[in-house]
């Protein structure tokens, strides 16, 4: 007796529960045409959400009374619609999770506390606050990787050891001397 419990709460265990999130929505392929995902949507307490993107014959189907979002999966669904000779392909469809990397600390950088720009805290004599607010968004976990950044501006140093190695002058315009050098002009005046 002890045995078939033990082998009930297994089966339980591992067919019932998951970390994932299950929703109420189906992707399903029916080469057979919108009316036949339609009428099978239909037959089955779907609504057929329309064509998946630009994949013809795949459709995406939410059930009208499963729960939105649920910690079990719903294979009575899903093997209703695959009993279908026109279904060629189900599947529930699981909500991604994503990990942020949680960035709580200003850069390693021994000249961060003069970039005003990044984070103003008046410590150049000028009002804090004026900058771009950079803080909360490594805080989400961006930080900037695979981003490209315009600057417009009358000239950039970028043989910087800072930027060299991500500058790509074939982005870069110099609107003054109409070529894609934009590194600063000293015979502008400015110093």
């Amino acid at each position: 007796k002890m045995l078939l419990v033990a082998a009930v709460l297994f089966f339980h265990v591992v067919c019932y529960s998951s970390e994932s999130t299950y929703t109420n929505d189906w992707g399903v392929r029916i080469d057979a045409g919108i009316s036949a995902a339609d009428a099978i949507a239909a037959k089955h307490d779907f609504t057929n959400m329309g064509q998946i993107g630009s994949l013809v014959g795949y459709f995406h189907f939410r059930h009208r009374t499963h729960a939105r979002r649920s910690n079990v999966s719903a294979p009575k669904h899903t093997r209703r619609l695959e009993s279908e000779a026109e279904v060629l392909w189900v599947e529930q469809q699981v909500l991604n999770s994503r990990a942020l990397k949680r960035v709580r600390r200003a850069p390693r950088d021994p000249a961060f506390s003069h970039q005003w720009h990044l984070a103003n805290e008046g410590q150049l004599g000028g009002p804090s606050g004026e900058d771009i607010n950079v803080k909360p968004v490594w805080e989400q976990g961006v930080t900037g990787k695979g981003v490209v950044v315009v600057v417009v501006d009358c000239g950039i140093q970028h043989t910087h050891p800072d930027l060299r190695d991500n500058y790509d002058a074939s982005v870069s315009y110099d609107f003054d001397d109409s070529d894609h050098n934009s590194a600063p002009r000293d015979t502008d005046g400015w110093e």
